[in-house]
């Protein structure tokens, strides 16, 4: 049978949730912005070798699977990820902040 023990405070210190969300989040940021930059940077030198292929399913289908476009788009939803994530910190530690005053301790 499996026994529940209690962290030690330095081993908790280090599993506290939210201690390195700003700069994980700032570095997903950044990353993000990179990859963007470089997609645009590539799509802007290599438009002569990349082909449209017309408004039908299969023709986005593959005008969108070029390597320049698909890293833009990577890097797009990199930097959303991050902005997304950056809200959800910032709305949970108003949560916790509000929750102090309630009471209810253990």
């Amino acid at each position: 049978m499996a026994t529940s023990r209690r962290l030690s405070s330095a081993r908790s210190d280090r599993l506290t949730p939210g201690r390195f969300a700003r700069s994980a989040t700032t570095a997903r940021l950044a990353i993000g912005v990179t990859v963007t930059v470089c997609g645009v940077l590539w799509i802007l030198l290599g438009s002569a070798s990349l082909s449209w292929f017309g408004l039908s399913p299969i023709g986005l289908y593959r005008s969108i699977d070029q390597p320049p476009i698909l890293l833009t788009l990577v890097g797009v939803w990199y930097t959303a990820r991050g902005l997304i994530g950056n809200e959800t910190d910032e709305a949970l530690e108003q949560e916790e902040v509000e929750g102090v005053g309630e009471g209810g301790g253990a």
